[in-house]
């Protein structure tokens, strides 16, 4: 399966908190990941099956485009709300396009727990 994981910098630590409770599912599957995640999912994880997006805009993109050529089975999309209103419009069309091409995704750490939980 490929996850695609997006956190904007106020999240980080508990986006790796999250994923260290996970690896054990994480590990089995592809992760699209923010180039903000790359040294410390390189240093703190076994996880080698992941791929960086560089640049924060870019990334985005990058990921709506694997969703929207269905490449990206489930997003991860940890931002605040602040965060989230000040990059309104192509986060939402993310989550739109999820929602369009059938593709789970979760805001919060626990929608995020129930959709990998579900992979067990």
């Amino acid at each position: 399966m490929n996850i695609a994981l997006i956190c904007d910098t106020s999240k980080k630590e508990a986006t790796l908190q999250f994923c260290k409770e996970f690896e054990n599912v994480l590990r089995y599957n592809k992760l699209y990941i923010e180039s903000n995640l790359e040294k410390d999912f390189k240093e703190i994880f076994k996880i080698n099956s992941f791929e960086t997006l560089y640049d924060n805009e870019d990334a985005k993109q990058q990921i709506l485009l694997r969703i929207l050529y269905k490449e990206v089975n489930m997003l991860l999309f940890f931002k605040t709300p602040q965060e989230l209103k000040k990059d309104k419009n192509l986060d939402f069309v993310l989550l739109d396009a999820c929602d369009k091409n059938f593709i789970p995704y979760a805001t919060n750490f626990k929608t995020a727990e129930i959709l990998l939980n579900s992979l067990i």
